[in-house]
């Protein structure tokens, strides 16, 4: 393991909300739940004109919107303020957003991960050498520890010192591209899980990192992890789908369909893109190819949305889930 460092002196289930279209009044449209099409986010009046990538709420209770090559936009309630490049943004592709216990924004952009204190951008990853300075994915454990998912590994913030840390190669089948780091999560017993781009998924439990390649995990990127209430370990891969972990054995849980793919019918494996579990305990799931699926102990739903391509899924202080969705907005 490499180290280096640089030093620093719905209505919960109910409402899905999302924007797009300019409609002049919220109009539901699904069944299911109140999905809901809102004037006053409307990713024209966002002036966000390509796809939205990503949704954070920072403590103050503002909403940032990243998105897909046109930076970032912070919504205050009423203002909004647009922030790219030209401003000290890394790169105006926007993956994620964390925010640390001071307040401060860890943008992660391809071309860096960025530190924004409401005053000035600081691209923490340019003076790192690695072969991309891409970065995908944010996350804060139960320390208020910042981790960034990068090439071959992850960044750490402890709120003094910022670290790059290379994940071990214990497979050196794979090419160290296929280590980078793009889902983080902590676990109720403080085992920290790392979903890798083509090298299935690490635990480390803070002295020894262990690498998972079972069933099918190796196969695609592993977008998302989290833990349900009943202390399973969900892992969401693009190309396998869902997987879950007891603790001691690995499961997948299928759900497929038909799709079209060049002008021909096949049956996929649905191709998780995120995942988050709201507080009732229910597990929403993202994909690239089913949309929106809402899951518990009792049944598994299909929610409709107008696109089948969900990038990123946030729920927030009033437990509402935003939906990211590819060409739809947010």
């Amino acid at each position: 393991m490499k180290k280096q460092i640089l030093s620093l002196s719905l209505i919960v289930c109910a409402t899905v909300m999302y924007a797009c279209n300019g409609q002049t009044q919220p109009k539901p449209i699904s069944n299911d739940l109140a999905l809901y099409q809102t004037a006053s986010l409307d990713m024209k009046e966002l002036e966000i004109k390509e796809n939205s990538n990503c949704v954070f709420e920072d403590l103050k209770g503002n909403k940032w919107f990243g998105s897909n090559g046109n930076g970032l936009t912070k919504f205050d309630g009423e203002n909004y303020s647009y922030y790219n490049t030209e401003q000290g943004l890394a790169g105006n592709f926007i993956r994620d957003i964390e925010q640390d216990r001071m307040g401060n924004l860890w943008i992660c952009t391809n071309k860096g991960v960025n530190f924004y204190n409401g005053i000035f951008f600081i691209n923490f990853s340019e003076k790192i050498p690695l072969k991309s300075k891409e970065t995908f994915c944010s996350y804060k454990d139960k320390n208020n520890n910042i981790y960034i998912g990068a090439y071959a590994g992850y960044y750490k913030f402890n709120g003094k010192d910022f670290n790059y840390v290379k994940l071990p190669m214990f497979d050196t089948s794979f090419n160290e591209q296929a280590y980078t780091v793009r889902s983080v999560f902590e676990d109720d017993l403080g085992n920290l899980w790392l979903g890798t781009q083509a090298a299935g998924v690490f635990k480390y439990d803070g002295k020894v990192y262990t690498q998972y390649l079972n069933n099918g995990l190796n196969r695609g990127t592993n977008t998302s992890i989290i833990q349900d209430d009943n202390g399973l370990i969900w892992i969401g891969n693009n190309i396998t789908g869902l997987v879950n972990f007891d603790g001691e054995s690995f499961k997948n849980l299928v759900i497929n369909d038909i799709v079209k793919r060049e002008n021909k019918e096949v049956r996929e494996n649905i191709g998780v893109t995120s995942m988050i579990k709201d507080e009732h305990g229910n597990i929403w799931v993202g994909s690239h190819n089913m949309g929106l699926w809402k899951m518990n102990d009792q049944s598994y739903r299909r929610i409709e949305t107008k696109s089948s391509f969900v990038n990123s899924l946030f729920s927030d202080s009033k437990g509402k889930v935003w939906v990211s969705l590819m060409n739809d907005g947010c």
